[in-house]
């Protein structure tokens, strides 16, 4: 996934790739031609994401400049920081989306919940540890 790394289209790139886990998320045989697009809480995380990595660029710029007052550069830290917090908002609601759509899916397929790891062996003499 190096197209993180990209001027430009790292702005859209992560974006789709979420878009598409939630996309992918849901059985194949039950895909619809029409299938809705993912909830309103996806494009509210890109938005607040990048606002808040804009924001901070600027917050880190204005600390550096010295005709700026300490004030105004302490105020825009915290807008970048308040912005931050938003964003991780609306991320914990875009994972939550994801992970019911794949709950429901297992439910549809009958896959059952993960009960985790399987028990370990009991029938295993020490010779063959």
């Amino acid at each position: 996934m190096g197209s993180f790394f990209i001027p430009f289209v790292n702005l859209v790139v992560p974006y789709r790739a979420v878009k598409e886990v939630w996309q992918k998320s849901w059985p194949p045989d039950e895909a619809l031609l029409s299938e809705p697009g993912p909830p309103a809480s996806f494009p509210l995380w890109w938005m607040f994401w990048l606002l808040a990595l804009f924001v901070a660029r600027i917050s880190w710029r204005v600390t550096f400049n010295e005709s700026v007052p300490e004030s105004t550069a302490t105020m825009v830290s915290i807008v970048a920081s308040a912005l931050h917090v938003v964003a991780a908002f609306f991320a914990y609601l875009v994972v939550d989306a994801i992970d019911k759509r794949q709950e429901e899916t297992i439910g549809k397929l009958g896959l059952g919940k993960f009960a985790g790891p399987p028990p370990p062996p009991t029938n295993l003499s020490m010779s063959e540890v």
